[in-house]
C-alpha cells in the first residue's frame, strides 16, 4: 500500500444533487461527512414525566454553562 492510500476507500460512483458553485465536471477524491453522530432518538414523554424531564434538561444546561465557564472563563 502506498503512503496516503486509504484501505477503506471504495471506488463507488455516486451523484450529488444541489446548487453548484460553478458549472462543469469534477474529478477527484470526495470526502463524505456524515451527520449521523448528531442524530438523536425521538420519543414521547408521558405527561406524568414532563416536569422531571424539564428539570433534567435544566440541570444539563446548567452543567454545560459551568463547563463552558470553567473552560473558557466568564466574560472573556
Amino acid at each position: 500500500m502506498k503512503m496516503g492510500e486509504n484501505p477503506q476507500a471504495s471506488s463507488a460512483s455516486f451523484t450529488l444533487h444541489g446548487a453548484g458553485v460553478s458549472g462543469g465536471i469534477a474529478i477527484g477524491h470526495a470526502h463524505l461527512v456524515s451527520t449521523a453522530r448528531l442524530e438523536v432518538g425521538h420519543y414521547e414523554v408521558p405527561p406524568e414525566d414532563v416536569e422531571s424531564e424539564v428539570e433534567r434538561f435544566d440541570a444539563a444546561l446548567a452543567a454545560l454553562a459551568k463547563l463552558i465557564a470553567d473552560k473558557f472563563g466568564e466574560g472573556e
